[in-house]
């Protein structure tokens, strides 16, 4: 929702409930935490997760969810190094006290999404790859066990994208996407299918980006889910733009345009970037000047 209106409405609750019990307290401070993040205020954003990482017991599995969030706000000042105590604290935790493998692959999906670096995103591989150890030797016959193992190798395959290792990211995804389609996770397969359609045109391997992408529309079409629809979209046009098939992008950035315009979307000003430039290699300058405004 709204951060600023979540603001407004967490600070009234603790205001009209003084005397509640400090565990509630302190997921109040968690979700205002959030809230002040959201909206780029990372020293409030940082008081109040301090107050809730401090009022949690570490037997209490929101404990990790805290040390998260301070991560992401330490990610938002820059601070890599604080936001890896944090993460660090929370993965010996789980593994002292929950054991809880769907947490686990999150903190290490955060791990990766708060590196920087390349130095940062090996770290990140390194702990991931030691968690897939981990999950080796446990009962992989568990349905639920074997979709969590899928999930994090998926991860892998993005860290090991943003590291720069984009061949064994490939073969990660290569062998791991299609498993999230025999788990019934469409929605799980199609965001990481777009991220590898990603790294296949950062690999140059356009032909075989283009080829995922037409599947993937109409795999996004049976979810509903406009953004991530328009987001293949824009990759469609990129695709043909890197060959010079400027004409042929035009229809694919329209289409994404039009969508992520009628719902005010983040991606719209990465999308009409693109356009642009279609637009400009192609003449259409009174269509630039309809998009500009």
């Amino acid at each position: 929702g709204d951060p600023v209106t979540a603001k407004a409405d967490l600070l009234t609750l603790l205001r009209n409930n003084p005397k509640t019990d400090e565990s509630f307290k302190a997921l109040i401070y968690n979700h205002l935490a959030k809230a002040y993040g959201m909206t780029n205020n990372s020293d409030s954003a940082l008081w109040y997760i301090n107050l809730s990482v401090s009022n949690i017991p570490d037997q209490s599995i929101d404990k990790l969810n805290a040390l998260k969030t301070r991560a992401n706000i330490y990610k938002i000042r820059g601070e890599f190094e604080k936001s890896e105590v944090d993460l660090l604290r929370a993965l010996r935790l789980n593994d002292s006290i929950y054991q809880d493998a769907s947490m686990e692959i999150s903190l290490l999906q955060t791990y990766s999404g708060c590196c920087t670096d390349r130095l940062q995103f090996d770290k990140a591989v390194k702990l991931m790859l030691q968690a897939l150890d981990s999950f080796e030797k446990l009962d992989t016959s568990s349905n639920d066990y074997y979709y969590k193992k899928v999930k994090l190798h998926i991860a892998l395959a993005e860290c090991y994208a943003s590291a720069g290792y984009l061949d064994r990211s490939e073969k990660e995804f290569d062998q791991y996407l299609p498993m999230l389609l025999e788990l019934n996770d469409f929605e799980g397969y199609c965001r990481s299918a777009i991220y590898f359609s990603e790294v296949l045109i950062n690999s140059g391997k356009l032909e075989k980006a283009n080829s995922l992408l037409k599947v993937l529309v109409s795999s996004t079409l049976k979810l509903n889910n406009d953004e991530l629809l328009a987001y293949i979209y824009m990759l469609m046009g990129r695709v043909n733009s890197a060959v010079g098939k400027y004409n042929q992008s035009l229809p694919d950035f329209r289409k994404s345009f039009a969508i992520l315009e009628k719902n005010h979307s983040y991606y719209l000003l990465d999308c009409a970037k693109d356009y642009l430039i279609a637009l400009r290699k192609t003449n259409g300058r009174n269509e630039a000047v309809k998009v500009l405004e």
